[in-house]
This record gives C-alpha cells, structure tokens and sequence, in this order.
C-alpha cells in the first residue's frame, strides 16, 4: 500500500470558470446600475418628464443662481397648514375646545327614589351652574375692563361686540340658576 496521493488533474480543479461567471456577474449588475444612456436622455425620452424636469431646473436656477449639477439643490416647498379638526382619543372623551364652557353636567334621571335624593341632585346641580355663573360675571368683568382699555375704534367695536355676547350669556345663566333656586326652594317645601 501505498500513501501516495493521485496527482489532481488541472481541468478539473481551476477556479477559472467561477471568475468567470462572477465577472459576468458584475458586469450585468453595472450595466443594470449605469445603463447604457445618460440619465438626461432617459429622462427627455420617459413621458411627461419635460414638466417634472423644467420645474426642477427652474427651481434650482432661481435658487442658486444657474444649474444645479450634483448635490441636493432647493425645491418649492408647501406651506405648513394645521388640522382641520380635533382628534379625539377615545379613552379620554371629548377635547377641550379653547375657552368653551361644558355646562352639561351629569343628565337628569328620569325619575328618583326619594326625595332627598332629588333635592340632592338639584342642589349639586344648582351649585354647579352659580359656579358658571360666577364665572360668567368674571367675564363680564374682564369685558368691560376691555372696552375701558381700547385704544382704537376697531379694538373698542370688537370689544362692544364681545360685551354684547358675554352679556347674553350672563344673562342667560342668571335665569338658569334663578329657576333651579325655585325648584329647589318648591322641594324644599
């Protein structure tokens, strides 16, 4: 027996035909990326690029002054624009809409137990709406403190026209609470 090993056959064992086949590889890949044409042939040739192209290049030159050849040039942007709306999260109920009052406090059963517990409801609910009545007079107050300030004749007629609205709305609420001081005072006895 003997150690000696066969001698390898040259054909066989060349790494001839897997260089080849990978600069075969690469060369696809490049002709792929590169392309035979300039990209501003490709894009005269696709349609409607004269458009998106002029409008490109018009704002690059009036950016920086000639073509931009390379690099990042300045585009025309939109204005930044808020919501139209509120969004509402569902785990946290209905947004606060700026200074708007929410004078819906809890609905009124249809009917009650007793009558402690009525008068119960009625009086946390009297003691809510003098709360937005007091708040309401502040209002009032910083109003006319508003119209006494005004400087021009359009601050004062803006003013005279939020007076008009606060006072409606004090007004509107001194009935509210003057009812339900009456139906309180009737259940009351």
């Amino acid at each position: 027996m003997s150690t000696e090993t066969p001698p390898v056959d040259p054909v066989e064992g060349s790494p001839l035909p897997a260089i080849l086949a990978g600069v075969a590889i690469l060369a696809v890949a490049a002709f792929l990326i590169f392309g035979s044409g300039s990209s501003e042939q490709a894009t005269e040739e696709a349609p409607g690029a004269k458009s998106a192209q002029s409008a490109m290049s018009s704002d690059a030159k009036a950016s920086a002054g000639g073509p931009v050849r390379g690099g990042v040039g300045a585009r025309a942007t939109d204005r930044a624009q808020g919501r139209s709306g509120t969004r509402v999260n569902p785990k946290l109920g209905s947004p606060v809409e700026g200074l708007k009052l929410n004078p819906s406090g809890p609905p009124e059963p249809p009917s009650f137990d007793t009558k402690e517990e009525e008068l119960a409801f009625f009086e946390k609910k009297l003691e809510r709406e003098r709360q937005l009545l007091d708040q309401r007079a502040r209002f009032v107050k910083r109003v006319e403190k508003a119209k006494r300030e005004a400087s021009s004749a359009e601050e004062r007629g803006v003013a005279e026209g939020r007076h008009k609205i606060v006072s409606d709305n004090y007004a509107h609420q001194e009935m509210v609470v003057k009812d339900l001081e009456a139906k309180v005072a009737g259940l009351k006895g």
